[in-house]
This record gives structure tokens, sequence and C-alpha cells, in this order.
């Protein structure tokens, strides 16, 4: 710990830098497309900048426009996971720019599309313990890396989603019931219809008996009495 802040006590990093390093210490470690990162993270393109500048960051194999993959060396990265610590909380809004890609994933190629499998699978290696209150975000990841044909991954991480949402609202709240339902649609798409018959119960039982949590209650409702 002491020696990943010595690494960048030299350095006057603003709140933006450091943030910019925290999120792309957790990326693939070939790196990130600049474009993509640029959509995703809130960082300032002046903050990547600097990083660049005081060789804090790689940028590779620019383009005409100026874009390059973000890459950060081994040693930097370790030290930036030590220093500002990534935890789900202070980057969350990565993983909700992520979501915001992942809908356009249909009208995107086979090469953009893999870059981002990586960074979903860069999100399930550093945030091995979701937290409740992303449980919609982590969805959509989940979903893209389903349709990706990552299925177990993406299984065995929304049955954390589903621990951390019973843990944090209880056993009878509408967000149970509604994690319970993607947790059946998963189980049904892998064919495996009496788990996903189980889980559809449990979550059509949980939210008959629960009161409304936000405007989704009769839409999660309406899909438990269809199922």
């Amino acid at each position: 710990q002491d020696i990943a802040e010595d690494v960048f006590a030299r350095y006057p990093l603003k709140k933006d830098e450091k943030q910019a390093l925290r999120e792309l210490s957790i990326m693939p470690a070939q790196g990130i497309a600049e474009e993509i990162y640029r959509r995703m993270s809130k960082v300032s393109p002046r903050a990547l900048q600097e990083l660049t500048d005081c060789l804090l960051v790689c940028k590779e194999d620019r383009t005409k426009e100026g874009y390059g993959r973000l890459t950060l060396h081994p040693v930097i990265a370790e030290a930036a996971r030590k220093a500002f610590i990534p935890t789900m909380s202070n980057c969350h809004d990565l993983v909700e720019g992520f979501t915001q890609l992942a809908w356009e994933m249909w009208k995107k190629g086979k090469t953009e599309n893999r870059q981002l499998e990586l960074c979903a699978l860069a999100f399930l290696k550093a945030f091995p313990q979701p937290v409740a209150w992303m449980a919609r975000k982590l969805d959509t990841v989940v979903t893209f890396l389903w349709i990706q044909g990552y299925h177990e991954e993406a299984k065995e991480y929304w049955k954390k989603v589903v621990k951390a949402v019973e843990a944090n609202y209880g056993e009878d709240h509408q967000m149970t019931a509604e994690v319970c339902l993607r947790m059946a649609a998963i189980y049904y798409s892998s064919l495996n219809e009496r788990e996903a018959e189980n889980w559809y119960l449990r979550g059509f039982q949980i939210i008959e008996q629960c009161k409304p949590y936000d405007r989704r209650y009769y839409f999660v409702r309406g899909v438990a009495y269809y199922k």
C-alpha cells in the first residue's frame, strides 16, 4: 500500500485523473479503445491527456482522429488498484456507461462487441461481490454476456446478484422478485425448465405479497403473472 501511494506521490493528480487510473486499472490487460472508454466513463478528455502527458497512461495505435488504445503498465495498474481501490460504488458510472453501449450491440460489428465482452468480463473479475442497488445495471451486463455466449459466467454472477439483493432488500421485496424472475429466465434459456419453474414461482409469490417499490412494480407483477 505504501509503495503504491509513493508511485503517485510525485504527481499532482486531480480527482478526475485518479478516477481514470482507478477505472483503467480494472480494464483488460490489453487495454481499451479510447473511443469506447470515453463513451463509458465520465472522466474528462483533459484528465486523460494529462495522464498520457506524464506517461502514466499509454496511448497506442493512434488513429488520424487522435484516438488510440489506452493501456496501463502492469506495475502502474497494480499500484492504482492498491492506491485508489476500485469498487462497484466508486466505479458505478463506468458500469452504467457500459450498459448504454451494450444496448447498441446489434448495430456493432464483431470486433467492437468483442471489446465490450472483455470489459464486461473485467467487471465480473473486479467486482466479485456485486452491490444490490446496481442490480438493474448488472442485469444488462449479464444479459450482454449471455447473448455473447458466456452462459456459465453470466449465470454464476447473477446468483451473486440475487444473494446481494436478498441481503439488502429482504426476501419479500419487489427487487427480490425482479431478480428471481431474471434468474428464472436464465435457467429457462439454459433449457433447465424445472429450475426455471421454481424461480418463476418464487418471483410470483414474492410480488404477490410485497408492496410497490417503484413504478416498475406493475410491470414486474405482469411478467410474474404471465410466466
